[in-house]
């Protein structure tokens, strides 16, 4: 053995120790480092993602502002559409529908209805379904003229006689 390198027993155990405590020391400050550094990669990218929301949101905002901008306009434009597009009330419409009844009743077909009652095709064959005679053999083949009299008398009775 060699005299300067006898060490005591106890003086050994405290080196050791020593060592082995920094030693933990390295390794903590090591992994302290290794989460900070994990921790900071995590944070910018949660900036990123952030960045990328608050973009998606503007432009999201901006769509919105802009179909809000456009249901106003279509409103106003239905609104004024139904204005124009809806007819005055009148008594000649009410009677023009009687007159239609009526003609119905007495055995017209849908374009008589429609050229004397100023009737749609589809209003004429409503007519014709709900007041309309109920078997179109029996109707006598001179109905064209009690077609042609009811419409003039009807028209007259709603220009008032004129």
């Amino acid at each position: 053995m060699i005299p300067f390198l006898t060490v005591s027993p106890m003086l050994l155990h405290a080196l050791l120790a020593a060592g082995c405590a920094a030693l933990a020391a390295f390794g903590m400050l090591a992994l302290g480092r290794a989460r900070k550094r994990a921790q900071q990669a995590q944070i910018g990218q949660l900036h990123e993602t952030l960045a990328a929301l608050r973009s998606e949101y503007g432009a999201q905002t901006a769509t919105l502002l802009a179909l809000a901008a456009r249901f106003d306009t279509l409103q106003q434009q239905i609104s004024a559409d139904a204005r124009h597009a809806a007819p005055a009330p009148s008594a000649a419409t009410g009677s023009a529908f009687e007159l239609g009844i009526r003609l119905a009743r007495s055995g017209a077909t849908a374009d008589e209805l429609m050229s004397a009652c100023m009737m749609s095709r589809h209003e004429a064959e409503l007519a014709l379904r709900l007041h309309g005679s109920r078997s179109r053999a029996a109707t006598p083949p001179a109905r064209g003229a009690a077609v042609a009299r009811m419409a003039v008398v009807a028209s007259s009775s709603v220009s008032g006689g004129r």
